[in-house]
């Protein structure tokens, strides 16, 4: 599943694929795709989901952050203003956080959830991306390669390390130092733990540390993984595998317990970029299996799978909202 895949491997793959379709388009040509022509239902579900998405034409969007309500048309928050990718709510759903290339680096900022009054929070002049929030939204944790090469480089051979600022991005503090890409952080409910992707020892794995950068070890160990989400009480993580795929480049949707414990599959085929509801009930992920890139949703027992989109446009990034 290169698409999905591609982004677990880093944000920088999505970035140079994005760039390239980048060149200007008629800015009369109304956007299309990524939902905004419709999207299906859910019962009983009044959260939104944000996503990371290429409209079309892809010759003016390159990625921009879209919002949608299950059963009612997405929305973009972003309109072309570079490429725009990894959309966390803030816990009280006030705010969007988000990486962009605006300015021309790649760096982290924040919006209201309408997508007003956009804020820049880094100015490494390096990579930022993979943006999460604490519970108690006072912090966010991210990736950054802003510290360069300080050990050895893993499988895409491109330094990134997790880092913890203020929620106004002052304050960074430096978690990792083993060298290779760290990123895709997701904080704990709890605010106690923090997950994230490292390459340090060769292939990708979800790892997780103390908020502190503390205790840092692996839960995977099969195949390469990535895009590790809490669920809302703590008890689970789901994540994506290409375990099942020798040679890689597509993925299955897996959930495990927090410990590492009790890996099993949830979704065959391809899947990947899931993330669970705040009230536990659905999980959503993107998938090619039927075409191109869609939304998809689950229960955690692999009941109630859904269609959300029908467009086929590239989805990324998912991150659902308080209902």
């Amino acid at each position: 599943m290169q698409a999905v895949m591609a982004r677990a491997h880093g944000a920088t793959f999505w970035l140079v694929t994005a760039l390239l379709l980048g060149a200007c388009g008629p800015v009369d040509e109304a956007p299309r795709g990524c939902g905004l022509e419709g999207t299906a239902a859910l019962p009983d579900e009044g959260a939104e989901l944000a996503f990371g998405c290429n409209l079309e034409p892809s010759s003016r969007y390159h990625g921009d952050i879209m919002v949608m309500l299950p059963g009612e048309p997405a929305r973009a928050l972003t309109h072309g203003e570079g490429f725009n990718y990894r959309p966390r709510w803030s816990p009280n759903g006030y705010h969007i956080a988000f990486g962009s290339t605006r300015t021309g680096s790649q760096q982290l900022y924040v919006m209201n959830a309408d997508g007003t009054d956009v804020i820049q929070l880094t100015h490494d002049g390096a990579y930022v991306g993979d943006v999460d929030w604490s519970p108690d939204g006072t912090h966010i944790v991210y990736g950054s390669s802003a510290a360069g090469v300080t050990g050895p480089l893993g499988v895409i051979h491109y330094p990134s390390d997790i880092y913890v600022a203020r929620a106004d991005g002052s304050g960074a503090r430096r978690l990792t130092f083993h060298g290779g890409f760290n990123g895709q952080p997701a904080w704990s409910p709890d605010g106690n733990k923090i997950l994230f992707v490292s390459d340090r020892d060769g292939p990708y794995q979800v790892w997780v540390m103390a908020a502190d950068g503390g205790s840092q070890h692996t839960l995977t160990s099969v195949g390469q993984n990535g895009s590790p989400a809490w669920s809302p009480d703590g008890a689970h993580i789901v994540f994506h595998s290409e375990r099942d795929y020798p040679g890689g480049y597509r993925a299955a949707v897996y959930v495990m317990a927090a410990d590492g414990s009790d890996q099993h599959r949830l979704i065959g085929g391809e899947g990947g970029s899931a993330a669970w509801s705040r009230d536990g009930r659905w999980i959503a992920f993107v998938s090619r299996a039927v075409g191109g890139l869609d939304v998809f949703a689950v229960h955690p027992d692999g009941s109630g799978l859904t269609r959300l989109t029908r467009d086929g446009s590239t989805k990324l990034d998912l991150a659902w909202g308080p209902s």
